[in-house]
């Protein structure tokens, strides 16, 4: 039974989604449990669980609300080994915000200004 040193993820965070990604640690995966916390306050509640079956390495994550997330994996292999991992990722209420401002122009405009100062 061959594990690799350590089972590893990766998040891709928009605006109010998430991919989760998984590597696969183990040459046969059974299967791959993914939990997923909303963290609050320094508490962590449920928000989601998910098995991955063999050859399934991505979890995607829909209509998240701003906030940070914690995901934990527990991946199977032969015989029932087992390797665990965890990331953290957050969703900015700010981020792809349209604000209606050119905010390039107002960086130029603020560098006229230092400049006559």
């Amino acid at each position: 039974m061959t594990a690799i040193k350590e089972l590893t993820m990766a998040a891709s965070v928009g605006k109010n989604f998430a991919n989760v990604y998984v590597s696969e640690a183990f040459e046969e995966v059974d299967r791959t449990v993914v939990t997923v916390f909303f963290e609050s306050g320094g508490i962590e509640y449920k928000h989601f669980t998910f098995v991955l079956g063999k050859g399934k390495t991505r979890v995607t994550l829909t209509d998240l609300g701003a906030g940070k997330y914690n995901c934990y994996a527990i991946q199977f292999g032969p015989d029932e080994e087992k390797i665990e991992s965890k990331i953290s990722f957050e969703i900015s209420e700010f981020d792809n915000v349209d604000t209606g401002l050119d905010l390039e122009s107002i960086k130029d405009a603020l560098e006229d200004i230092k400049k006559v100062l």
